[in-house]
């Protein structure tokens, strides 16, 4: 989820161990889907997708990855810094 109010929906990519998971629509403070994982480490990432609607050309901002260790049957929520103008 993202932890900015007042934000319009972004296009997210998510990654889990380096694997695209999902390329989500989401809005501020709305949870994603989850994802099922094997317990574990795994390296979770994601970035925003910015189009530019004049030029076509696309760019992105990038979370630093993070790190969860989860045992089985356990869950984590990553929430992702965002400060919209």
């Amino acid at each position: 989820m993202t932890d900015a109010d007042f934000c319009g929906p972004m296009l997210i990519e998510k990654r889990i161990d380096g694997t695209l998971v999902a390329r989500d629509t989401m809005s501020s403070r709305i949870p994603s889907r989850a994802f099922d994982v094997s317990a574990g480490k795994h390296v979770v990432g994601a970035r925003r997708v910015l189009i530019n609607s004049n030029t076509g050309l696309t760019s992105y901002f990038v979370w630093p990855d993070t790190v969860v260790e989860l045992a089985a049957g356990t869950s984590a929520t990553r929430s992702l810094a965002l400060y919209c103008s």
